[in-house]
């Protein structure tokens, strides 16, 4: 075997001992004084403290969870985008940009980030001793509520977590009771800048399947990460189309008008164009995974079914 053979080998099997030692040590650490250790979705062993003070939430539906769980005396920094708690927002003074010096600028003691965020950042801020906490964004209101209680447990906030949830269950509750009497489902579009979306798998789907209407994504076999176009929308004929809010949009990226569908004389026919049953719902609501996607349904059923939260 040449030298260059068996320094290669040699390599190789420093680098197995190290990764077989390295996650025995992490999983066998004892937490430090005044914390505790948690595995998160991604599986990491997560070294959390018991009463954070400089938590940084990433997403807006997080930062909702986590606003009404802990107040915003303890947030260090929040995103760009509106939440669903204004007043409490306009205390929080710092906003964070998703990428590592910002997030290290802050100093927080816990960082909480859905999924969907760059892995690879969650390793290097992991590496540079910060504390993140990874949860698996929900799909479905059941998800939801799951993920509220998983973050309550983690923030020490348990009866205020289970609060919200029952909340939440006894608002769904009276919004199909009040739905399951429906006797002809309408068919139910969101439609927005990027075309007919909310798929088979979304949160949408769920919605509409709470509230006892079909869904025309999911009618047209589309997935969560499918875009219909116009013609598609056309196709299912929906007898009701949903526009998001232009909460979220900016210069580059404008939602769409309902005036602007109203007068497109390829829609003309179509149901809820003919019928004026086209409506915006805020953004913050029928786009959200935290507890506010209730506001979303109770509002889909109402200018669906004419449902009343009073």
């Amino acid at each position: 075997m040449s030298v260059y053979r068996k320094l290669w080998v040699l390599l190789i099997f420093c680098l197995t001992l190290f990764t077989v030692v390295g996650c025995k040590t992490l999983d066998e650490t004892k937490p430090l004084e005044g914390s505790h250790l948690v595995r998160d979705a991604t599986g990491a062993m997560v070294q959390v403290p018991n009463h954070p003070t400089r938590i940084v939430p990433i997403g807006v539906s997080t930062e909702d969870m986590v606003i009404s769980l802990v107040g915003p005396q303890k947030i260090a920094a929040l995103g760009n985008l509106p939440n669903n708690f204004p007043e409490e927002s306009k205390q929080i003074k710092a906003r964070v940009k998703l990428n590592t010096e910002a997030v290290l600028a802050l100093h927080p003691d816990l960082l909480i980030v859905p999924d969907w965020v760059d892995q690879e950042m969650v390793i290097t801020l992991r590496g540079l001793n910060v504390p993140v906490y990874v949860y698996r964004a929900p799909k479905t209101i059941e998800d939801s509520e799951k993920t509220i209680l998983e973050l309550a447990d983690l923030l020490n906030q348990k009866s205020k977590g289970e609060m919200i949830v029952n909340s939440m269950q006894q608002r769904l509750a009276k919004v199909t009771e009040f739905t399951e009497q429906i006797k002809t489902r309408k068919i139910v579009g969101f439609y927005g800048v990027l075309g007919l979306t909310g798929g088979i798998g979304s949160t949408f789907d769920n919605m509409t399947q709470l509230i006892n209407a079909a869904n025309a994504a999911a009618l047209l076999g589309l997935d969560i990460s499918d875009s219909g176009t116009r013609e598609d929308l056309i196709r299912i004929n929906p007898d009701v189309i949903i526009v998001p809010s232009n909460v979220y949009s900016f210069d580059q990226y404008k939602e769409i008008e309902v005036t602007a569908l109203y007068s497109d004389p390829a829609l003309k026919d179509v149901k809820a164009v003919k019928n004026h049953q086209i409506y915006v719902i805020d953004a913050r609501w029928i786009m959200s995974y935290s507890q506010f996607i209730v506001n979303g349904i109770e509002e889909l059923a109402r200018v669906t079914y004419g449902y009343s939260a009073k």
